[in-house]
Parts: structure tokens; sequence; C-alpha cells
């Protein structure tokens, strides 16, 4: 039964294949994975702060709220994508929303949230900021004022973790690609969340 379910549901299937223990990923290990990987059309990488596990389960602070207002934890592997305000204006939870519409879409469209249909709407976090965001992350005040300042029309966040595997990396190349396509207005951050508590909620 629980293989049929997992068939059913390619993102799940592949995304619990390819998952790997959780282990502490060092910034090190980070740098090297991204470069093998070939993901290099990005402008920052940062990791998640070590007393902020669980921030993303919470409801003000998550994304996408279905899972949150029915007792689950959300899913780490996530992107978020900001106006030049740093307010929200689409996103992506592993294994729903329109992460594949970057491979088709070469243009900034694909983050105009109001595309989508009043069912998908529902459950999303309109009132998230981009600032927010970054009290979670291990990064110093002047480089988020560094970012705040760009002259980028719009702000991408991915969180990811090595552990995840095939759900990661997806999601990484996808996002590397609308990066390289749209280089002068969109900054791309990547956020790692690779901690065995972390882990733990996915």
């Amino acid at each position: 039964m629980i293989v049929t379910l997992l068939l059913c549901n390619s993102c799940v299937f592949y995304s619990y294949l390819s998952s790997k223990k959780p282990s502490d990923e060092s910034l090190s290990e980070i740098s090297k994975y991204l470069k093998r990987k070939g993901i290099d059309n990005y402008d920052y990488s940062f990791t998640f702060k070590d007393d902020c596990l669980d921030s993303l389960s919470k409801e003000e602070n998550a994304f996408y709220l279905y899972r949150i207002q029915n007792g689950n934890k959300a899913r780490l592997i996530q992107s978020r994508f900001y106006n030049i305000e740093g307010e929200i204006l689409n996103g992506y939870s592993l294994c729903y929303g329109k992460i594949s519409a970057f491979s088709e879409i070469g243009d900034t469209t694909i983050l105009d949230y109001h595309q989508f249909p009043d069912s998908f709407l529902s459950y999303w976090n309109l009132h998230l900021k981009l600032k927010s965001d970054a009290r979670f992350w291990d990064i110093e005040p002047s480089t988020l004022d560094e970012i705040t300042q760009t002259k980028s029309k719009y702000f991408i966040v991915g969180y990811w973790n090595i552990s995840s595997g095939w759900s990661s990396l997806q999601m990484l190349k996808k996002l590397s690609g609308f990066k390289k396509r749209n280089k002068e207005e969109v900054t791309l951050i990547l956020v790692n969340t690779g901690h065995d508590q972390l882990m733990n909620a996915e």
C-alpha cells in the first residue's frame, strides 16, 4: 500500500528514494557539493541558525500553511520569491507548487501569484517578508544590508540540504537556471538547512 501511494506521487517517490541519513553539513561540504553539481548561478549561500530549529513550521513563518493547519511540520525543501520591497510574491514547498514552470518560462512572469487559482492562494502565507526570513539565517547584519540594497527587482530564497538528495537538487537546478536567464533582475539566496534536528521536520 505504501509503495502504491509513493508511485502515485512521483515527487514523493523520488524524494523518498534519494534521501540519505541526516547529517550536519559544513560550509566546506556545502560549497563542494554546489560546485560538483554545477550549481553556480547564485548570489549568496548561507546556513540556517542552529537556535532557530523548527521556526519554519510556526504558522507565522511558514509559506505553505496546509501542512501546518493539519498538524504537520513544514517541508524544509522550499523556495520563496519576494519583490523589491521584500514582500512575498510566490513560492514552492516540496511536492506542492509550480517549481516545474521554471524549466518552461524564461522570464519573471512565474513570480506573479495572481496567475494561480484561489485554491492555491488560500494556503499561502502572503504576509511573509524577506527580512523576517533573514532572522533565521547565519548572516551578518552588514551582509543583509548589502542584499536589500541591491538593484534586483526580485529576491529568491531557496531552502535546501544535501541529505534530501533529488528533491533539493532539482530545485537548485531550476532556481540556478532561472537566475542565469534573469541575471540582472534576480538575487538568488541559498540557505542550507542541513542539521540533524532540522531534518526531522522533513
